[in-house]
Parts: C-alpha cells; structure tokens; sequence
C-alpha cells in the first residue's frame, strides 16, 4: 500500500461509550454501495496507550495586583475578569504574531482555561480519569478498487476514536443528578458574564464597563450567598432536634454519646496525619482517647446548672452540619466555583457564635426558640441577598440598554454602512439577561421543591397538629418572632423579617378571635360550637365543667379531720361566694352550713375547646390567636417566592413551550430519521427551525420577566387569591419533592439530558483553574494528533494525511483547537481535512457568544433582523470575496467540508444562508434520489457544505446518512 490515511471521530454531545465513534466510522464505510467501486475492511481493533501531553501557552498579561482589600475580593470574581483587566493592563495590544482582531477574544479565553493546567504527570492524579496515557483503539483497515487498467489498488486507512465523555457525565442516582443539575445551574449564570466580559472592543467603554461589573456582582449574588445561605438554613433546622427529646435524663445519654461519635469522626479526619506507631494497642487506644476525650467535655459542660444537655446536644448536631456545609463548600461546588470557600466560611463563623451565645448564655430559652431566632436571621441575609440580586440585575438591563444602543448611534455617525459591533453588542445583552434569568428560576424552583417537601407537603390538608416537621421541630405553637434590630430602618425590617405581624398578608386566612360566655352548670356540660364558610361548616366540643369539689384525703381514721376544697368556674363577686354544705351523715363527719369563696382564693379553672380542624388559633374561653408552626413556614414560603409564583411558572413554561414547539418537528424524526429525503420536506422543516431561532429573544424575554419582574411586582401588590393560587402550587411541588419514587424516576430520565447540557457547559467553564474540562480534552487532543503525526508503521511509512469526522460538540472543539494551534504555530505537521456535522459554530456559539466566536461571522445570526423568510432555491456557491463565515486557513486545514440535516436544532450551516434542498432538480431517475448538492467555492478552493436533507442532531454515523458516507469515501481518497 503506497498511501496511508487516518480518521479521527470525535464524538458530540450525549452519551457515548468508548469506542463508539471508532466503530461508527468503520460501520460508514464498510455500508458502502458496490457501485462506489470502493471496499473498506476488514477492520482488525488494537489498544494504542498515548502518552499524554499538555498545551504549553503564554500566560495572558497579569494586570497589577492591588491593594489587600483588591486581593481580598479577588478570590470571588469570576475568572473571565482577568480577560478585561489583562486588556487595558496590556494597553490593547496583541501578543500573539499574526492574530487577527476577531480571534483576540477566543485565542485569550482558550489561553486562560490552559494556562495553568497542571498536567497529568505534573501532580498526583485527583481521580481516576486522571493518567499518563490516552487509551483509544485502532481500527486498522484498507480500502480496495480496481483502476483504469483493472489493477488492484489499495491504501491503509486507519480510524481513531477521539473519546472526551468520560470528563463529565453524572451518574443516573439521586444524589449526583442533583448535584450536576445545581453545578448546571450555578456555572450558567457565570455565562451571562462570560458574553459581556469577553468584548475586546468596548474594554474602554464606561457604559459597557459598568454593565460588565453589574452583570458581574448579579451573577455573584445568585452563586454565592443564595445557595450557601439556603445550606446554612437546612443546617440551621437541626438545631431543634433536641426539642424532642422531652426527659433531661435522655437528653444528658444522648449528649455525651454524640460527643464520643463526634470524637471518633474526628480522629478519622486525623488519622491521615498522625504518625504511624509499632504499638497494635495505638489502633484501638487512640479513637478511645477521642471518643472520651470529647464524651468528658460533653459531661463537664452538662455538669453546670446553667447549661441544659439539650443545649450541648444541639451544639453536636449542629457541629455535624457543619461537617457536611464544609464539604459542600470546600469540595465540589468550590471547584465550579471560585469564592465559595472563602464565602462559606464568613458566613459560617458569626453564624456558630450566634448559635454558641444563645445556648449557653441564655440556658432559659429553649433550643427550639433559638433555633427560630436564628432560622430568621439566616432567612433575612438569604432575602437580603435575593433584594441585591434583583438591584444588580434592574442596573445590568439599563446599562445593556444604554450600551448597545450607545453602539448603534456611534455607528450610524460614522456611516460605516453596517452595524456590526451593533450587532455584536445587542447579541450578547440577550445572552446576558437569558443566562442570568434561567438559573435564577432554576434555583428558586429547585430550592422551592427542597423546602415546600419539608414543610408544606409534610403538613397534609387536614391541619392536624403534629403531622409535619414543622410541628416535631417546633412544637404545636410559635410564641416569639423576632422583628429584627430596631436600629435598622423600619422598612428594612418589613423586608427582610417575617415576624407574627407580617406574616399574617401571606396566611390564606387570618385569625379572628371571638369571646365564648359560659354560666354555672350543677354537671359536666359538652356544647357542640359550628363555624360555617361557604358552605364548610368545622364543630369543636366545648366542655363546661361544674364547680369542682375535692377532699384530702379521702380516707382518714376516725378521729383524723380531712380538708375539703372548692374551685368556681365562674366569676366570684367582691362581696365572695357562699357555698352551701351538707353531709349525709353527720354524726360521722360532720361540715358547716356554707362556706365562702373570695377574689384570691384558687383561681377558676377555664373551660378549653378542642381546636377545629383548619382553625388558626387555639380555643377557649377567648379563642387566643396562637401561630402554628404549618402556617408560620408555609406563610415563609409564599413570602419567599411571592404570591406572584403562579405567574412566573406560566410565563417560564409558557418561553419553555416556544422552545419545544420549535424543535418538535426535527424532534420526532430522531427515532426514525428520514433517509435522502425530497427537497420540500426538507425546506419546511428548515424553514420552522429558523422561525423557531428567530423566537429565542422572545423566550429570553418571557424568562426575564418572570426571573424578575414578576416578584418585584407581587411582592407589594397582590391579592388572597393569589395567595391561594401559590400554596396549592407549593402543595404540588412539595409533594413531588417529597416523593423519593418520582424523584428518583426523574433523576433517570433527566441526567440523559442534563449530561448533554453539561457537556457543552463544562466546555465553557474556567474552573478550577488548575484542570479544567477543556484543558483536559485539549490536552487528549494535542497528544493524539502529536501521535498521529510522528506515527511510523513497521515498514516505515507514517500517514499521508488526516481526516477528522467531527459531530455536534465534537466539531466546535476540533475547530477551537485547530485555529488556536495555527495561532501558536504549533498545527501538526501533517495535512488535515476537517469534516463536520451538527456544528454549533455559528447557530449557537456565534448567536450567544459573539465575541468569544467573533471569527465565525461578525454579525450574529437574529442579533439585528431575522432570518429570511423565504429560503434559497438558487444553487448557491461559496464566494470567497464575499463569504463572512469561517476561514480554513485559520484552521490550518487543507480542506473544510461542513453537512447538515435542515432540522438540525444544534448546528446547521457556516457558509450558506437559508439553503435547505438536499439535490438539484429534476432528478435523473424521478423514483430515485439524485446526488447530494455540494456548494463549493467559485473558483476552487478549501470549504464545501452540504445540506442532507431533513432531519434533526443525531443521525449523521448512521446507514440513515449515506452522503456522509460517500463524502468520507471521497475526502480518503479524492
């Protein structure tokens, strides 16, 4: 064999097993048609080990450090930041040779996720994805004709899986779906940044600039405080354990027990760092010097009169959540995001000296009225940060507002004849304000689900007492709500605490208290007392005692006086009550005629009244209006999310709805995709999908309002009904949350889809800064194509060229790479020929990042105008003079070829607009379909794309795209 050729596949979103691609390629090939003229195969698989190299770069210009406080406040910024202070550190000039403008945004991002990536042979591996080799298999194969003459003819084709799931993908169990979809949720509200952050050419502006820094604290708000606050309040709640534990005797065992288990936890976490000994009797000697160490600090403290052991017990529950708030902060989410540590803990440590002052200083209070206390506090910042939030957002909307308009009439005086940077700057306000809307409704709605699971489900609709968490944690009544500080401003207070009084708006009916007038019965009286609304009539039983009249004691020897004591229900007169007496036998013990009861005597005892069902207060002789521990956190909740929750779900579902009906059609033909279909379906379908992306500022639109408007509106102006409409949409979702059934049902179908969003969003993240997910795909990446260019097979040959099949995300991390190799100069030294499908280059990235992928197109797609309305039915072509789209040359490609289906939903086309015919009419044959059309440059040159026809993401490797095939076949062997 004379030639030798490689493909590399490079998989896309959604699951993939390794392999997989590899297999795929050769599955294209081997389906060949016999008319081709060509054979593949066999294929004989073999493990290669890469070794791994990472991508040496050149740090970005460090701006000058600042002050302490500056340095302080550095741990919390995004890492985008530095991209913005670099630039004007750097006075605007370019340290890389031959870039150009529209790359400078991308090549210094790409610089800043690589820049300090640590390798795998640099430091300890932190899992086990990490290694010092890449192993992917080699599918070595040949592909076979016969030439003119009839002589065989062959060359090598060997095919390469470049394999990059394994880097993110949850697992399908409860916990680490919830966990992905908080990181989904936290890191895409750091994008709405990243769309501001990344312009280059409005560094200098101070309107950009202060949207910029407003964009940026919004994003910190919703990603720092909120989420370790709403910890912290969970957290918060066990402190009230205890309360349940009614005899000090059991609260004193279960005191110095949970200090001996806090003590073994403890010397685990040392166990890593104390010195091995010879002794066997150290491994069991030294966790009994924790276990009692810590048992007799327990003991001691409880050994006070002052200090109570349900006050020491709650201090150990609470030291436990704090374990578990440590390593939430400090573990996984501190790796997505920078600052959460350092936020973590300043807020943990006036929280645990609260707690701390409160149950041993005030041993009277009860843990469960501390508890309380504290519990508003943690909800007044949590509220106190949701108000910022909202502050930052209303301030980035004008600013976006002021700047891109700013842009617009700068460049209409110039007379430029178009409006690029317009377009440019209105496109990533967009992204801005639909990043930021939709984790923050994301947030609010799983956060919701969490509590309303807790305390609104648990509490059942028939209001009985005890049947909630509420109820165990806090007992059937809440006595003492705190107003807050008095020295902070009235309207402050009424804002951040919800106290007796005001909470009382967020109630779905308020107490009213009536008085039940009672007179002297001679025996024991129940009266049935109805209270009847719309219909609903609730009865409790009042039950009127008589006088009660007792003798102490009952049995005496004969001679030994017994004393007798009388007790009124009803109200004594000053002048007293006289009390007629009589025995009957006097002889044996003999009474006076009466006797008198006086003001001051034992005082009545008051009739009670069991409480309806559904009733606020307590009954009685005067129905006292107490607050039960059911209303008080559901009324918590409908103040959290304001009565206007029914509205924004309907405006989020109702933009959720836009994007479904646009991708239904290409949706229903992912599980039977049409094979070389005719041109008209093709073009209906091409045309919805454009409709469709024309919307998405609608859809950003309707989830703002609802992010933002919508609870700034009701949270001062609503009605009952409203009120109404929120707690039965609270019952709802708590029972959802509180079904561990349906959430582990949902858990499996979603992290399907939650791991396609991931993808692309772990794609995108700067975090941490030492490995991040693109610096560890890059690093694969390099070393395979390192590989492949210095490869040698046993007769000395190596390969003629390489041809990468790049799908979905696939095709925007080849291209990323490419570009920027070229940049650095470090391309490999073999030919490429890159070939794509399902790019997201400019559908997507360029649409809402038009600055990071400025080099794709300088005007966005939809960023100023919609697309056309009527499609191409011109054969196109590819004029070099005129084509805005990506250039292969800053790829370093020999040759681009792009496909796609018309109802492609991910990525579509770069070069062409609007063309959606898969052939050129008439057909040859009218029952068989005609060759695909490929839009090639006039006069020849390196980029050609193709539409497949209908069709939607998925279906490109498959026997249901034989153009893809046929195209591979060509690009081996042209």
């Amino acid at each position: 064999m004379s030639e030798r050729v490689a493909i590399v596949a490079v998989h896309g979103v959604a699951y993939h097993e390794p392999g997989a691609s590899a297999n795929a390629m050769s599955e294209l090939l081997l389906g060949l048609p016999e008319e081709r003229g060509a054979k593949y195969g066999p294929f004989a698989a073999e493990t290669v080990h890469i070794p791994l190299h990472p991508l040496s770069v050149e740090p970005l210009v460090q701006p000058p450090e600042g002050g302490l406080f500056n340095r302080f406040l550095d741990r919390f910024r995004e890492r985008t930041v530095y991209l913005t202070r670099g630039w004007r550190s750097a006075g605007g000039k370019r340290q890389l040779v031959g870039e150009k403008p529209d790359e400078m945004a991308a090549n210094d991002f790409m610089r800043l996720v690589l820049q300090e990536y640590r390798g795998s042979k640099d430091n300890k591996p932190k899992d086990e994805r990490d290694a010092t080799a890449y192993r992917t298999a080699r599918l070595a194969g040949k592909r076979t004709w016969k030439d003119d003459s009839g002589a065989d003819q062959a060359i090598g084709v060997d095919v390469y899986e470049m394999y990059w799931a394994d880097l993110s993908r949850p697992k399908q169990t409860l916990l680490s779906f919830f966990q992905a979809l908080y990181q989904l949720l936290f890191h895409l509200a750091s994008l709405s940044r990243l769309a501001i952050s990344t312009s280059f050419e409005n560094r200098d502006d101070w309107r950009w600039r202060a949207l910029d820094w407003t964009q940026g604290w919004a994003v910190r708000m919703l990603t720092l405080p909120i989420p370790i606050l709403n910890v912290l309040l969970l957290i918060s709640l066990l402190g009230a354990l205890p309360h349940m534990i009614t005899s000090d005797s059991t609260a004193r065992i279960a005191a110095i027990c949970g200090a001996a288990f806090l003590g073994l936890l403890i010397y685990a976490v040392l166990s890593r760092k104390l010195p091995a000994t010879g002794w066997p009797w150290t491994w069991v000697l030294f966790p009994l010097v924790f276990m009692l160490s810590l048992a007799a600090i327990a003991g001691f403290l409880i050994s006070f009169t002052h200090t109570s052991p349900q006050a020491v017990l709650a201090f150990e529950v609470l030291l436990l959540g704090s374990d578990v708030y440590r390593r939430l902060s400090a573990g996984s989410y501190d790796d997505v995001r920078d600052g959460t540590w350092e936020t973590a803990l300043c807020l943990w440590i006036p929280w645990m000296i609260l707690f701390i002052v409160l149950l041993f200083w005030h041993p009277a209070i009860p843990v469960e009225q501390i508890t309380l206390w504290v519990v508003q506090i943690v909800m007044a910042a949590l509220r106190l940060s949701w108000i910022l939030l909202f502050g930052f957002a209303f301030a980035a909307f004008v600013l976006g507002e002021l700047s891109w308009r700013k842009i617009r009439r700068d460049e209409k005086k110039e007379k430029r004849g178009n409006q690029n940077r317009c377009a440019r700057a209105r496109a990533a306000v967009r992204t801005s304000r639909f990043a930021l809307a939709m984790p923050t409704l994301g947030i609010l709605i799983v956060t919701v689900s969490l509590w309303s699971g807790l305390f609104v489900k648990a509490a059942g609709s028939n209001g009985q007492y005890g049947n909630s968490i509420a109820v165990r944690l806090f007992g059937n009544s809440i006595q003492n709500l705190w107003s807050g500080p008095s020295c902070l401003p009235s309207f402050l207070l009424r804002s951040v605490f919800l106290d007796r009084k005001t909470v009382k708006p967020y109630l779905e009916e308020s107490p009213a208290s009536f008085t039940i007038n009672t007179s002297v019965v001679s025996a024991p009286t129940s009266v049935n007392i109805s209270a009847t609304y719309k219909g609903d009539s609730q009865i409790a039983t009042l039950k009127v005692k008589p006088a009660a009249f007792s003798l102490d004691p009952t049995t005496v020897t004969g001679g030994t006086p017994s004393t007798g004591t009388i007790t009124l229900n009803s109200p004594v007169p000053e002048s007293g009550a006289v009390v007629a007496l009589s025995s009957s036998n006097p002889e044996v013990a003999a009474v006076p005629g009466n006797v008198t009861v006086i003001q001051g005597s034992p005082a009545p005892t008051l009739a009670t009244a069991t409480p309806p069902s559904g009733a606020v207060g307590q009954g009685s002789t005067t129905a006292v209006a107490s607050l039960r521990p059911n209303d008080y956190f559901q009324g918590l909740l409908v103040w959290s999310v304001t009565p206007g929750l029914p509205l924004a779900l309907l405006l989020m579902v109702s933009g959720l709805f836009l994007l479904v009906l646009w991708a239904l059609p290409s949706i229903s033909t992912e599980k039977v995709p049409p094979v070389r279909s005719k041109n008209s379906p093709s073009r209906r379908m091409g045309e919805w999908l454009s409709r469709g992306l024309d919307s998405t500022k609608i859809v950003a639109g309707l989830a703002w309002c609802a992010a933002f408007v919508v609870p700034l509106v009701f949270a001062f102006y609503y009605t009952k009904s409203w009120i109404h409409a929120t707690v039965i949409i609270l019952l709802w979702i708590g029972g959802v949350a509180g079904s561990v059934a349906i959430l582990a049902s949902f858990a499996k179908s979603g992290s399907s889809i939650l791991g396609i969003v991931l993808d692309v969003d772990n794609y995108l993240r700067t975090s941490p800064k030492d490995e991040t997910p693109r610096a560890r795909i890059i690093e694969r990446y390099v070393s395979l194509l390192h590989y492949l260019s210095e490869y040698k097979s046993p007769d000395g040959a190596g390969y003629d060229r390489v041809v990468i099949v790049a799908h979905s995300l696939g095709a925007l991390i080849s291209a990323d790479l490419l570009r920027f190799l070229k940049v650095q100069s470090d391309s490999p030294k073999i030919p490429l020929v890159l070939f794509t499908m399902g790019n997201p280059l400019r559908q997507l990235l360029n649409r809402f990042f038009p600055y990071l992928y400025e080099w794709v197109h300088p005007v966005p797609d939809n960023s100023l105008s919609p697309l056309n309305d009527v499609p191409q039915t011109v054969p196109p072509v590819i004029d070099p003079g005129k084509s805005l789209g990506p250039n292969p040359n800053q790829l370093g490609v020999a040759h681009w070829v792009n496909a796609y289906r018309s109802g492609d939903y991910v990525g579509r086309s770069l070069w062409l607009d609007e063309w959606y015919d898969r052939e050129v009419p008439p057909r040859e044959h009218p029952d068989k379909p005609g060759p695909v059309y490929i839009a090639a440059e006039i006069p020849p040159g390196p980029r050609e794309e193709m539409c497949i026809g209908a069709g939607a993401h998925q279906h490109y490797w498959d026997q249901s795209a034989p153009d893809i095939a046929e195209k591979l076949d060509d690009l081996i062997w042209p």
